[in-house]
């Protein structure tokens, strides 16, 4: 019997449960001076979330910050603080959320400006405009920009903003240069809750030597989250100047905007989900104070099987603008399944007067749907530029490519293309009679009924005339 108690003694203590009060707000602990731990309840009497177990930590607490959520010191002593006990990345929901659909401001709720300076940092929650959602997530993400908090992730709930929220540009304390930040919102929904434009999660830099900094600041890898709008006003994500940069599973629906990238060198978006109003993903370069199409480019990205929808039409699946080494993988363009809403590009690829663009491929597309203007459009003036793999649905493939300017020289590749439709289903384009064209393995048929096929067909080509059987090759072809 004896051994048996003192069992139970011990695993009672390991959980904190033979030692802890209970307080109902995390701002309670500031009254508190006893006791080696305590049970919150939540993060104040407006909120649902913030509770969980914090410790007496014993020291001097001069020169010790309150964090809120996270540490607090009291008010009566200068010896020792409250510190949350967790394992592992930072919550939002420690900080406190309402996840309610029509959220009232902080100053509805009792919350006056003063306070939410000493909470959250001054100036960074408007309490006339800000909600207690928005400000707890803004709170989380500036803590990345403080070391050690590299990583969040987030309680999966639905969370609804009115405006946007900010990523830190660069880092303070220790180490204070390049690393690795994960932001996880782990099958978590935002979604706006207004008709204004803004972008929900952002970080855009004011300057092409800002965008150096933030370069400098570090990786991030974004995973598994929803972004809702209201229409054809907010973006979800608009992010600028990142590095080996991450954006996995994520979806994007009724918004202006999917996902907007500028000066993300090497980075990879796979298995994104997009049904929006303008750009499902879109790759450019910066435009601000010192950016141009030649100096803050997407170059060597990375594309893995996005999904494009058009419920809504959509003007550009993807959009990419002067960047070179482009893959894009086993895209999917699909229009509403009530029809009337088209793509106007499926992919839209435009070197955008930048001749050190060289390189670009997509492979095995999916067009299940129609286009308005093309599905697959490929503008280019050098390098070596490739289409491998395409399928439609219907019967309609639209795909244009275009050599662009006089004196270059680009280089078409269009390979296993199984439903190759005739004009003018499908047409391409060559201004500069030295652009080289190669087709391999086409097939041409309707659903019922063979077409022959044959490229030197000036009838393919938007301007009337095949290039010379010089610039021409067909490898392989299928002609009936």
């Amino acid at each position: 019997m004896k051994k048996i108690i003192f069992l139970l003694l011990i695993v009672s203590g390991l959980t904190g449960c033979a030692f802890a009060n209970q307080v109902q707000y995390f701002w309670d602990l500031s009254k508190a001076v006893t006791g080696q731990g305590h049970n919150v309840m939540t993060f104040d009497k407006n909120t649902s979330t913030g509770g969980g177990f914090f410790r007496w930590v014993k020291g001097s607490n001069v020169g010790v910050t309150n964090i809120a959520g996270l540490r607090i010191k009291p008010t009566t002593t200068t010896i020792g603080w409250w510190e949350r006990v967790y394992n592992g990345p930072i919550d939002p929901a420690f900080f406190g959320t309402q996840n309610v659909a029509s959220p009232s401001t902080l100053q509805t709720l009792g919350i006056s400006q003063g306070t939410a300076d000493t909470r959250y940092g001054t100036g960074v929650v408007d309490v006339t405009v800000d909600t207690y959602d928005r400000a707890a997530i803004q709170f989380a993400y500036n803590l990345l920009g403080t070391w050690p908090y590299s990583s969040i992730l987030f309680s999966c709930n639905t969370y609804y903003v009115n405006r946007a929220n900010f990523l830190p540009e660069t880092s303070t304390g220790t180490p204070g240069n390049f690393g690795t930040y994960q932001v996880n919102w782990n099958g978590s929904v935002f979604k706006t809750t207004n008709n204004n434009v803004f972008s929900m999660v952002s970080r855009v830099v004011a300057s092409f030597a800002d965008g150096n900094l933030a370069i400098n600041y570090g990786t991030y890898n974004f995973s598994n989250g929803s972004f809702i709008g209201t229409g054809d006003f907010a973006t979800g994500i608009e992010f600028d100047a990142g590095y080996n940069c991450h954006f996995d599973n994520l979806r994007f629906n009724n918004l202006r905007n999917g996902l907007v990238l500028r000066w993300c060198l090497n980075t990879q978006i796979s298995w994104p989900r997009c049904d929006v109003y303008r750009k499902g993903i879109a790759l450019e370069y910066l435009t601000v104070s010192g950016g141009s199409n030649s100096n803050s480019n997407c170059h060597n990205s990375f594309i893995d099987h996005p999904h494009l929808e058009a419920t809504h039409g959509c003007d550009y699946g993807l959009y990419l603008l002067a960047n070179d080494g482009l893959i894009v993988e086993s895209p999917i363009f699909e229009q509403s399944e009530s029809g009337g809403t088209y793509f106007n590009y499926g992919c839209y690829f435009n070197y955008n007067g930048n001749n050190n663009v060289g390189q670009f491929r997509i492979n095995n597309v999916h067009l299940e749907g129609y286009c308005d203007t093309a599905a697959v459009y490929i503008r280019a003036a050098n390098g070596r530029y490739i289409l491998d793999g395409m399928t439609c649905d219907h019967d309609q493939g639209i795909a244009v490519m275009w050599g662009d300017g006089a004196g270059v020289n680009p280089d078409f590749e269009v390979r296993n293309v199984g439903f190759m439709y005739p004009p003018p289903l499908n047409k391409f384009h060559s201004t500069n009679g030295n652009n080289s064209w190669t087709f391999y393995k086409l097939k041409s048929y309707t659903r019922t009924v063979p077409i022959p096929i044959q490229m030197s067909d000036d009838t393919y080509w938007v301007s009337g005339t095949a290039p010379s059987a010089t610039y021409l090759q067909e490898i392989d072809c299928i002609i009936n």
